[in-house]
């Protein structure tokens, strides 16, 4: 058709080819239609409007005229029409109603236009064609789609095109997920033949419209994975791991209903895995848990951390060695400053521990990791949960066993009073707390109690704490008299000040009892009194203490007139130094006692109080050196 006026082109060159095929009739016009329609094509490019659209009437009118022989040119025609698309002078309801037109008379038997046989011209093209032309295609298709939704052709077209739409148009994408809302009730209204569906197919779009940077593009496709995966769990199974690979990056975003969705989708798939799955799945799926543990987001951490153990509760024996090659990453885990990633860490590390083997492997980490034990928050964390997860004598047993072989004396210092701390204030350990008022009573009280004093040694005031809590008075009186006897031995005050706080908690309240019981308390009495003279006067704690003493009843060994000193004339009063020894009584000068030897652990803790003063000694001098040698 030879360029000049539009009104020749309109009326001398469309409307002639029209009034042609019409003449012809649908019979002899046919075997030409190869010829008639590329020049009426061509003129959908032109750039005045008109044109464009006597070319669309031209179209209608050839496609009632020779019908179903049209087909043949359908996708040209389609792409034609995408043309004025992008002109804004164009009215686009009028191409919508034109293309439409067309449709109806390309019919088959029964009268519906045959979209199966249209779809691989649009699978192949959709993604080629420029942005107005798949706009054009998507309202096209949204008019469509309610006759067409129950076609297994739909929805790959849907997600092999619709979706690219979605991530290309960031700035435009309203209409496109207005329509994927719409086929996506569809579907869930059961207009969808599900069993014939092969959602497997579209995974690998809505997986790629998933990692799209676009936050529309992405809680879009989450949904649709989430539908999916309802409608046709089974056909979705070898895409898990993949997706489970997609989504866990989505618990550390802000946008809430990414991550309702994603806990969603992780929750349903994980539930699968409850049932035989195959070993090359399983290991898929732990390579993308080890990533995820080691990212540094909280939530991501969190997920892994909930799919571990449940791996852990379905398929222990298949999990077992790959957790045992990253025993380190899991052991790392405690130190993440989330307190919730730590308790779910110590969950795997207790499911892990019901084997004595691995029992023991994650107490020498948990020892050898001297940085978890930093602050007395984090290491009560550890202690407790692990107490409540697995036996608690156990485990202070464990704990006590290997802080004898710690060269780190300040190391095990720290951690004899993270130890001691949970004893005495945990509420959970009210059955241990029992078990040790027994250690005159019953063996097992006794190795409980022999086995901690062993490494509690390591601290004066958890020792003391022990000897309260096993009512091992005397032999606590000894630890406090070996102050006295020795200056390396000196306790430090605050050590002292923590344990005074320590009788105010509850599980002290034996001990208030016990005091008012003539005859029954004299070595706690004056092993009470002993604490005393040691603490500085004018202090909360030494107020504290010595207020508890003055409500007690008056006993034979105390002088009347030290019993009635006030707090701040005690330390003057020249008979306090024998105030706690009546009779100059030794502590331990048996062997044994209770069928203990006191006199064995006695010496036990003299010794390891000389490797601390000679420690701090030693230090101290270097720092004194040091000091000495950066000022020269």
């Amino acid at each position: 058709m030879s360029p000049g006026q539009p009104h020749y082109r309109k009326k001398g060159g469309i409307v002639g080819l029209a009034v042609l095929t019409v003449a012809l009739s649908k019979r002899f016009a046919a075997p030409f239609l190869h010829k008639i329609l590329p020049p009426i094509l061509d003129s959908f490019k032109d750039s005045d409007v008109s044109v464009c659209e006597y070319a669309c009437e031209t179209i209608c009118v050839i496609a009632m005229v020779v019908k179903r022989e049209i087909f043949p040119f359908f996708d040209r025609i389609f792409y034609a029409f995408c043309f004025p698309f992008k002109n804004s002078d164009i009215d686009r309801g009028f191409l919508h109603r034109k293309l439409t037109k067309v449709t109806e008379y390309i019919g088959t038997v029964d009268g519906r236009f045959s979209m199966e046989e249209f779809v691989q011209f649009l699978k192949e093209r959709i993604r080629k064609m420029f942005c107005s032309a798949r706009i054009f295609l998507l309202r096209w298709i949204e008019n469509k789609a309610p006759h067409h939704v129950d076609s297994e052709w739909f929805l790959e077209l849907y997600v092999e095109g619709l979706f690219q739409m979605l991530t290309d148009l960031p700035d435009d994408n309203g209409g496109v997920c207005d329509t994927l809302d719409k086929i996506l009730q569809c579907i869930k209204e059961g207009q969808y033949r599900k069993e014939n569906a092969d959602f497997g197919h579209f995974a690998e779009p809505l997986l790629y419209s998933a990692c799209s940077e676009d936050p529309v593009a992405q809680l879009t496709a989450l949904t649709w994975i989430n539908e999916f995966r309802k409608l046709g769990v089974d056909r979705l199974a070898p895409y898990y791991s993949r997706i489970l690979c997609v989504i866990l990056p989505w618990f550390s975003v802000p946008e809430v209903n990414v991550c309702k969705i994603a806990h969603e989708i992780s929750d349903g798939i994980r539930k699968v895995y409850a049932g035989p799955v195959e070993r090359s799945e399983i290991d898929a799926v732990l390579t993308i848990l080890k990533v995820t543990l080691s990212s540094g987001w909280k939530e991501c951490q969190i997920e892994a951390l909930i799919w571990i153990t449940k791996l852990l509760e379905w398929h222990r024996d298949e999990i077992m060695p790959y957790l045992n090659e990253n025993f380190d990453l899991l052991i790392a885990a405690l130190s993440q400053p989330s307190d919730e990633v730590v308790l779910l860490a110590l969950e795997v590390h207790a499911c892990l521990a019901t084997d004595d083997t691995q029992f023991n492997h994650l107490f020498a980490s948990l020892v050898q990791d001297q940085t978890l034990w930093v602050t007395l928050s984090r290491g009560s964390l550890i202690v407790h949960r692990l107490c409540a997860l697995l036996n608690a004598e156990k485990v202070y047993q464990k704990f006590s066993s290997l802080l004898e072989g710690v060269d780190d004396l300040e190391f095990a210092f720290q951690l004899v009073q993270t130890l001691n701390y949970v004893l005495v204030t945990a509420s959970e350990l009210a059955d241990m707390r029992a078990l040790l008022k027994q250690t005159s009573e019953n063996d097992a009280s006794k190795d409980l109690f022999v086995s901690l004093h062993s490494s509690w040694c390591h601290s004066p005031s958890a020792t003391i704490s022990l000897c309260l809590f096993a009512q091992e008075y005397r032999h606590a009186y000894c630890v406090i008299q070996s102050l006295f006897e020795d200056d390396i031995l000196m306790v430090p005050l605050i050590e002292l000040a923590d344990l005074v706080y320590q009788l105010q908690f509850p599980c002290f309240d034996h001990i208030k009892l016990q005091l008012r019981e003539a005859g029954k308390s004299v070595w706690l009495r004056k092993l009470l009194y002993r604490i005393l003279m040691l603490l500085p006067p004018r202090t909360t704690v030494f107020t504290m203490l010595w207020k508890t003493m003055r409500r007690l009843p008056a006993h034979s060994f105390v002088c009347d007139r030290v019993e009635c000193l006030p707090y701040r004339d005690y330390h003057q009063c020249p008979e306090t130094s024998q105030v706690a020894e009546p009779g100059h009584e030794i502590g331990d000068t048996e062997n044994t006692q209770d069928g203990i030897n006191f006199a064995s652990l006695l010496e036990q803790y003299k010794n390891t109080q000389r490797k601390h003063f000679n420690h701090a000694k030693t230090k101290t001098q270097l720092q004194l050196h040091r000091s000495a040698a950066s000022s020269s």
